[in-house]
């Protein structure tokens, strides 16, 4: 066998002489059409325990010419290679070159194969658009299908393969975007990234897709994400969906502390955990981002490091000082903590672990949201800005869209398919928009429940508290001023 490895152009050979032992021969040659440059044997080790004769017989010399009679099969093996590995080359080299003019003939053959060039990229993080990211993601692909489909839209409703791939698994046209994340899955591991990089685990994006992701670790410098987030021809569409920190955060603390509660990794977290597997913390990461930013912008003062990371690690200690301190909580779960420390203190625990929590100790299921979204914010638009990228961000407010449902579906559609679409016309924009409107309104109607103006101001109020907390307010003031100023880059 000839194994293709990389762009040296090397190749391994392998060759078994009977069942007594196996040779290993290495080999190097240049590109077609260069002279050969040598290569060079690689004996294995000889095992007298697999030679049919070792049990008959120990004698040394009978040894020795059965190890000498190897070295000859070698040696002719070898040249055997040496003197076909032209052809050998040329082989590969053919194979490599029927497989692409076959692809390009495919390609050429259905243009439309990826009619879409660019990729899209919908961020979210926890409380902050989790279900309306996949229904939106859905929308796009009923909606593609209606254009492409006008006769039987109903024909893709329930094909598997159809909603993965956006391909009609009987034709084998293209209807709509590639779809990677569902909506128990993101695209990629959320809350994780790779040690040498501090890129998100396996993350690349490729046009012609939708990708679905929350609360990704986008720690790695710019000129490493570029490639993987600007390689595709047309460029990236980013859709961040954000939120006002301390609606977040209220909204956070609310939805986990009800009975029952609705998710169960409440049970077993540790809301202080703030480390990563390797001892690294969550802020470490993010800190030297948001100083960063500090100094560009005349909204907020400008900071150290260190004087961020002290800001974080303030936190970290209020929310020490918070769990499982009291007696009657030494061994009492982060969900109890919510239920029995009183609202003020279980919204400041809850916070704490919304802001600085890495996730690893409830299996990345939440964490960290908070400083993640103000870190991702700055990295999309830096990567927006840099004029090596053709990236594009529409920074989406969750409680704007809430409000005006149709509005932002419409502006979410023509930053995903153009305001100009002759194939996705602006009426059929509108008319999925206002679906989704209607949508919204039935299932908000369903699940709405009045509040008394007692329990709203009693809210006002911790919202107030929160703002001035002394350990958590100065991290989510900023974020808010960070967010606000992302929006209203979109204008």
């Amino acid at each position: 066998n000839i194994i293709k490895e990389d762009d040296n152009e090397k190749h391994s050979l392998a060759f078994k002489h009977s069942s007594t032992y196996n040779v290993g021969v290495n080999t190097s040659w240049s590109k077609a059409g260069d002279k050969n440059k040598g290569g060079r044997v690689q004996l294995l080790k000889y095992d007298t325990t697999r030679h049919p004769s070792s049990d008959a017989t120990n004698d040394e010399q009978t040894q020795t010419q059965e190890v000498r009679a190897r070295l000859r099969h070698q040696a002719q093996f070898h040249d055997l290679v040496m003197k076909n590995a032209p052809r050998y080359q040329a082989a590969s080299d053919a194979t490599t070159n029927n497989t692409e003019q076959v692809y390009r003939k495919k390609r050429k053959q259905n243009k439309k194969y990826h009619y879409h060039d660019y990729s899209i990229f919908i961020v979210h993080y926890h409380k902050t658009g989790y279900v309306l990211s996949r229904e939106l993601k859905n929308l796009i692909r009923d909606i593609e299908v209606a254009a492409k489909q006008p006769a039987d839209p109903q024909k893709y409703v329930n094909r598997i393969v159809f909603k993965l791939s956006g391909v009609d698994d009987e034709t084998g046209e293209r209807i709509a975007f590639d779809q990677v994340g569902n909506w128990p899955h993101s695209a990629f591991p959320q809350r994780q990234h790779m040690g040498h990089t501090q890129c998100p685990k396996r993350f690349e994006l490729q046009r012609g897709t939708i990708y679905v992701q929350e609360s990704p670790d986008l720690f790695c410098s710019d000129s490493d994400i570029l490639p993987l987030i600007n390689s595709v021809k047309g460029g990236t569409k980013i859709i961040h969906f954000v939120r006002n920190p301390f609606d977040m955060a209220m909204s956070n603390y609310f939805y986990h502390s009800q009975e029952p509660t609705p998710e169960a990794w409440v049970h077993e977290d540790d809301p202080c955990h703030h480390l990563y597997m390797n001892g690294e913390s969550l802020s470490s990461h993010i800190t030297p981002t948001l100083a960063s930013w500090t100094h560009g912008t005349s909204k907020a003062p400008g900071e150290t490091q260190e004087q961020m990371g002290d800001s974080a690690d303030q936190i970290v200690d209020m929310c020490q000082s918070l769990y499982q301190k009291k007696r009657s909580l030494r061994n009492a779960t982060f969900y109890e903590h919510l239920l029995k420390l009183g609202k003020w203190n279980g919204l400041r625990l809850a916070t704490a672990q919304m802001t600085i929590a890495s996730g690893e100790a409830n299996k990345r299921l939440a964490g960290g949201d908070i400083l993640r979204m103000a870190n991702n914010v700055v990295k999309f638009q830096n990567l927006q800005q840099s004029p090596q990228s053709n990236i594009h961000v529409l920074t989406v407010s969750m409680d704007d869209f809430i409000k005006n449902t149709k509005e932002g579906t419409m502006k979410f559609l023509d930053f995903v398919f153009g305001e100009n679409n002759n194939v996705i016309t602006k009426e059929m924009r509108s008319e999925a928009a206002q679906a989704q409107e209607e949508s919204y309104n039935k299932k908000s109607k369903s699940t709405h429940v009045t509040q008394n103006e007692g329990k709203k101001s009693k809210k006002e109020a911790l919202r107030g508290m929160l703002k001035m907390d002394k350990h958590l307010s100065h991290l989510l003031n900023l974020t808010e001023v960070l967010v606000n100023e992302a929006l209203q880059q979109n204008g």
